[in-house]
């Protein structure tokens, strides 16, 4: 558990910080997510920040402040629903179980 401890110390201490520094010396206004995911997706900070809120189900939640840009231009037109007759499934067998 020391062990653990310490490089938890020295990343979020040394690190973290020096890798941020770099960052915004040599970065531009990009965010990106990586790893851990199967998929790279880039961002503008513009399309970001600020945030502002919206209701959802009743509850108010932070989202990026230009949320129709980033979707534009992950998703393209996506307020416009796919021809239903051209969709291709990503599964080639479907079980539906009732949990008896």
């Amino acid at each position: 558990m020391r062990k653990i401890r310490a490089i938890t110390w020295v990343n979020r201490h040394l690190t973290f910080p020096v890798l941020r520094f770099i960052s915004r010396v040599t970065g531009g206004r990009t965010l990106t997510y990586d790893y851990g995911i199967p998929f790279h997706l880039v961002y503008d900070e513009e399309d970001i920040f600020p945030l502002t809120t919206h209701d959802f189900e009743g509850i108010p939640l932070s989202v990026p402040g230009n949320s129709h840009q980033m979707l534009q231009k992950q998703f393209g037109d996506y307020m416009q629903l796919p021809d239903l007759d051209h969709l291709q499934g990503h599964t080639t067998r479907l079980e539906i179980f009732d949990g008896e």
